[in-house]
Order: structure tokens, then sequence, then C-alpha cells
């Protein structure tokens, strides 16, 4: 049980770190820039989907679920110590100097793939 509450909080730090990426971006294009990944223009679509993340809360959706499915304070431990999973991918991006655009676009990808997982997982933690 306790490998897999573990790899439920990698997963969701995971996705938390993306998400935060696409809320950043977001905010920026919101006040009227450029939506732009190097010299290309990103895509309408793309732009749509990042705020459809946005708006539906995913993470949050599966915490609440997870507290119905288990016990109510498990999403309060995967939040606090998710924590320490987005903030050492944060230093390993700032160290590496990847692209913010492209990690929010590869999170359009990530995000569903990590939050199916932590569902799934969230099943075994009974």
């Amino acid at each position: 049980m306790y490998q897999t509450f573990i790899l439920i909080i990698v997963l969701y730090g995971i996705s938390t770190f993306f998400h935060g990426h696409q809320a950043s971006h977001l905010t920026y294009i919101k006040e009227g820039h450029q939506p732009h990944v190097g010299r290309v223009t990103l895509n309408p679509l793309l732009i749509l989907i990042l705020w459809l993340y946005h708006i539906t809360h995913l993470p949050w959706l599966i915490l609440i679920i997870i507290g119905y499915r288990t016990i109510w304070y498990y999403p309060l431990i995967i939040i606090l110590l998710s924590q320490i999973v987005r903030f050492s991918l944060v230093a390993i991006e700032m160290r590496l100097k990847i692209n913010g655009a492209l990690i929010s676009l590869v999170g359009i990808v990530v995000i569903p793939i990590t939050l199916y997982f932590v569902y799934f997982l969230s099943g075994n933690l009974q």
C-alpha cells in the first residue's frame, strides 16, 4: 500500500508541475501577449485544450474522488508531499534551461495520463 501511495504522490506531483506551467502560460496569453513557442505561434486549438484543463481543475477533481473512495485526509497528504516532487521538477527544469512553453505543450499529453494512473491506483489504497 505504501508503494502505491508514494507512486500516487509522484504522479500527482508530475501532473501539478505541468498544470502549473500551463496556468502561467494561459495567464501570459490572457494579458494580451502572442501565444508562441520560440518563433512558432500556437494553434488556437491547443490554447483551447489548455483552457479546458485549467477550467475543469482535473487534479482537484481526482483528489476529491480519492478522498471519497478512501480516507478523507489522503488527498491532503498527497497535496503536501507532491509539492516536493513539483519543486524538484522545477529545479531540474531551471538547471537544464528547458523551454517552459514546450513543457506546457507536453503537459497536454502527460496530465491526463498521470491523472488516469492516479485514479486507477487510488482504488488500491483501501
